[in-house]
């Protein structure tokens, strides 16, 4: 923009010069007018073309600048629309960091239950089975757990509170060859309550087969007062 300033700038100056040469030239050759009315003809002749001359070179220039201007604001709007994009990246980023932050949270504070079964007595109608649960995750609450008797029972476990990192016991009877079905339910730190389901069977050699309760699917995390 500078070149073209000066460029115009000496051209300016140049047909200045050539005017005023030129109109000098008249003014000795035909002499200053006499008459007053005269004289104000001669003068405006002489400085209007050059008025007007840098009238138009400032007009130029002027839209240049004002060119100039328009694409320096919309340059700044491209940046701030990549700044602002940057930013919603960012909080897009951090917003699923926390969200699995959360999650894993949840995960950890949530109950995890494996149950262990042994055969405690043997019968000729049946054997006794000793049966654990045990909780290596977060505390539960209302728990209560019961399996299926061959005589029709339902022998049960109820705890008001299930503390981590610990085991407790109820027996139950099933018949040789026998699968028992049993229940699970609790309440989590969280408030929310689940219901699973585990399974029991002699096997032919004496070892008991447990089929584990499956843990629930950590739901979203919402912190609000329940």
């Amino acid at each position: 923009m500078k070149d073209k300033w000066d460029k115009r700038f000496w051209f300016g100056v140049a047909v200045s010069v050539a005017w005023l040469g030129w109109m000098g030239w008249q003014l000795y050759c035909a002499g200053l007018p006499k008459e007053l009315n005269a004289q104000g003809d001669f003068f405006a002749g002489f400085f209007a073309p050059l008025a007007f001359l840098w009238l138009v070179l400032g007009y130029l220039q002027q839209g240049e600048e004002l060119r100039m201007q328009a694409q320096e604001l919309k340059n700044s709007v491209e940046q701030q629309t990549q700044l602002v994009q940057v930013s919603r990246d960012q909080l897009g980023q951090q917003a699923h960091a926390l969200d699995e932050e959360r999650k894993r949270f949840r995960a950890m504070s949530l109950p995890q239950f494996f149950i262990n079964a042994d055969v405690a007595a043997l019968t000729h109608d049946g054997h006794t089975l000793k049966v654990t649960v045990f909780n290596h995750g977060g505390p539960a609450t209302s728990f209560a757990a019961a399996a299926k008797a061959f005589d029709a029972s339902h022998p049960e476990l109820r705890l008001p509170h299930f503390k981590s990192e610990v085991g407790h016991g109820f027996a139950v009877k099933i018949a040789p060859d026998f699968k028992s079905q049993g229940t699970m339910s609790y309440v989590d730190v969280f408030g929310d309550k689940h219901d699973l389901v585990f399974s029991l069977r002699v096997l032919g050699d004496g070892h008991v087969s447990v089929e584990q309760p499956t843990p629930p699917a950590p739901s979203k995390m919402v912190f609000a007062d329940k």
